[in-house]
């Protein structure tokens, strides 16, 4: 009797082990998925120094290894992971968002296209002011990347008032692709298709190292 649930314990044992492999293996595919949401990084390596928009990012000949995404004030990752959906990505990618905190471009402000310099003029006279990024027009709007210290800067913060500006945040978005990243004139295409997105301010590219 002993004997026969000895051998009982040691078929439930397998029976336990088999499945509890089986759940990891679906995990871990599960975390390979070429699209969606990814875990969170905390390397600050991958993140840049300063953005590079096609202005000023010619390609010469180099891979975009990824994009970053500025998505309109109050979208969230749910929201945000479906949208690179719906553009031809080419390659395989991978989407980290909520990257706020990783990046000095974190507030922006938004005017329209014929009063834009001179309420440029007047942020100027901020004693803090500094252009952290290229202005990019938006429809019939500007939108002003505005640094991290300038939004806790009090005689900023007059000006907006006297302007009657609001001070917006972006919700950034990290999509890196598998590889070798993708060539400059994809890069070019899907920048144009994603920023007439309403939702989509801006993107950037994130030069591959070579």
């Amino acid at each position: 009797m002993m004997l026969k649930n000895h051998v009982h314990f040691i078929i439930f044992a397998l029976l336990f082990l088999i499945l509890g492999v089986l759940f990891i293996n679906s995990t871990i595919n599960n975390t390979d998925s070429v699209q969606g949401t990814y875990p969170k990084i905390e390397n600050d390596s991958v993140f840049p120094d300063e953005l590079n928009n096609s202005e000023t990012f010619n390609g010469d000949g180099r891979e975009i290894a990824g994009l970053y995404v500025g998505f309109k004030e109050g979208m969230n990752e749910t929201q945000a992971v479906t949208i690179p959906e719906n553009y031809s990505l080419i390659k395989s990618y991978r989407i980290i968002c909520n990257l706020d905190y990783h990046l000095a471009e974190r507030y922006y402000i938004m005017v329209e296209n014929n009063k834009k310099s001179a309420v440029k003029t007047e942020l100027m006279n901020a004693e803090n002011w500094i252009d952290s990024a290229e202005d990019v027009e938006k429809g019939n709007y500007s939108i002003i990347h505005v640094w991290i210290p300038l939004a806790e800067d009090n005689d900023f913060l007059e000006i907006l008032d006297e302007q009657n500006l609001h001070l917006s945040e972006f919700y950034w978005c990290y999509i890196y692709f598998d590889g070798e990243g993708i060539d400059y004139e994809t890069a070019k295409r899907i920048q144009e298709e994603m920023e007439d997105n309403e939702n989509v301010l801006v993107v950037y590219f994130d030069e591959a190292e070579g």
